[in-house]
């Protein structure tokens, strides 16, 4: 995100083997989410929603671009990356 920023760069995307983010990952009932503002987001990472080895250090640099003026992050996979861009597929992070 970092990066991102210093660039100017108004979208960030970040790359992952899964389609979106999820709200309990693995278990029965879990759910995609797709589009979250940034401080929800913020909310479910201090309560430890998301497993610190993974998910969670994607979802902090989602956050971090935006709350520090990145118009969007867009968590998804490779393949995904032109319909998540579009809000058809994977998980966008807004302010």
């Amino acid at each position: 995100s970092l990066l991102a920023l210093q660039t100017g760069a108004s979208v960030l995307a970040i790359l992952m083997e899964e389609d979106a983010v999820y709200l309990g990952y693995g278990q029965p009932g879990a759910r995609a989410l797709a589009h979250v503002r940034c401080g929800e987001l913020c909310e479910h990472l201090a309560r430890g929603e998301f497993h610190a080895g993974s998910i969670a250090p994607k979802v902090e640099a989602a956050c971090d671009f935006v709350r520090h003026g990145g118009e969007l992050a867009v968590i998804c996979r490779a393949e995904d990356l032109g319909e998540a861009l579009r809000g058809h597929t994977g998980t966008r992070v807004t302010a």
